[in-house]
């Protein structure tokens, strides 16, 4: 959008809603400046996909069933392409905005709407634990930690 274009829709906005869309474009900031991290946790590169292994959780039955039946206690989680791209750009160093940007350069059109694609997706990630953001760094407490 023209600079031209913005001004004349702030124009026809109110103060509250002028606020509003400032607010929002602040948090929007935040966030893309948030750098993500990888957690310690096992994954391999298969043939140019990233394939991360999670430890199953059992419960106490599930955990009699399996000793009885067998099977894997690992999850495999095979990230596609450009899943593989993002995990790589998850080395404490990239801000989400910078993965945005290095995403759009590589895949354009394939990538369309890449700042809400990305940080949904990290947010998943996040979400089972998969990486974390640098201001939770000190939070972290390591999986093999002796719980006290």
């Amino acid at each position: 959008m023209s600079k031209e274009k913005q001004a004349k829709e702030i124009e026809g906005r109110t103060k509250a809603e002028q606020e509003n869309a400032a607010n929002e474009a602040k948090k929007i900031e935040a966030v893309l400046a948030m750098v993500p991290i990888k957690a310690d946790l096992k994954w391999e590169d298969a043939n140019g996909i990233t394939v991360i292994y999670l430890k199953k959780n059992f419960s106490k039955f599930e955990r009699t069933i399996h000793k009885v039946v067998g099977g894997p206690d690992t999850v495999r989680i095979p990230l596609d392409k450009y899943g593989t791209e993002v995990w790589a750009l998850c080395d404490g160093k990239n801000t989400i905005k910078q993965i945005c940007e290095t995403m759009w350069e590589k895949y354009k059109e394939e990538m369309e709407g890449v700042q809400e694609r990305i940080p949904k997706f990290l947010s998943l990630l996040r979400s089972r634990g998969l990486i974390y953001f640098e201001h939770e760094k000190a939070y972290i407490i390591p999986p093999n930690a002796d719980k006290k």
